[in-house]
């Protein structure tokens, strides 16, 4: 297996000239980035589930329609495990219920080397030949999920098959964006 790391950014990310407006890098030659605002520590936030708001839906809708349609012949699929409690099982399900809306969620059982370390909230598996899908994945769903994430490629992954690890601490804005930490 293949591990190349990529983590979301803080300035936005101009990837292989494709620009991903809600992927920030932390420094101009770094390959770390981050979904979203760079703490949670200047937000009022809670640690019980909130829904996403119709606004937050409606853009991640958005951009998944017009992923959909950019890797129609692809036909790619997203599946969202979680790893540690009932409010990351309710985001997971938030994602895979508007990941389901353009038929692009999956459910596969995760391979035991998959299964990540406590390190970083946010990880995704992919194969070698996807990462401008995996960061289109990621900047889609950007607008309801906030944390630092990691991009792991693994040659043995079918091309547009993807699965996104979601753990450590979880805190919810009055809008419902989860802010992972």
């Amino acid at each position: 297996m293949v591990v190349t790391l990529y983590f979301l950014m803080w300035e936005p990310a101009n990837v292989d000239g494709m620009a991903y407006p809600d992927l920030h890098r932390v420094m101009e030659s770094s390959n770390i980035l981050r979904l979203g605002p760079e703490s949670a520590q200047d937000r009022e936030l809670v640690q019980k589930y909130t829904a996403p708001s119709k606004a937050i839906t409606e853009i991640v809708l958005q951009r998944l329609s017009e992923l959909r349609a950019t890797y129609k012949q692809l036909g790619p699929a997203l599946e969202v495990v979680p790893t540690d409690s009932d409010e990351h099982q309710r985001v997971a399900d938030s994602i895979t219920n508007l990941l389901g809306t353009y038929n692009l969620s999956s459910s596969v059982k995760p391979k035991a080397h998959e299964i990540p370390p406590a390190e970083l909230p946010l990880i995704l598996y992919c194969s070698t030949k996807d990462m401008d899908l995996a960061y289109k994945f990621l900047s889609a769903i950007a607008p309801y999920i906030h944390g630092a994430a990691v991009i792991m490629t693994d040659p043995e992954y079918s091309p547009g098959r993807m699965r996104l690890f979601i753990q450590g601490t979880v805190y919810f804005s009055d809008n419902g964006v989860a802010v992972f930490e």
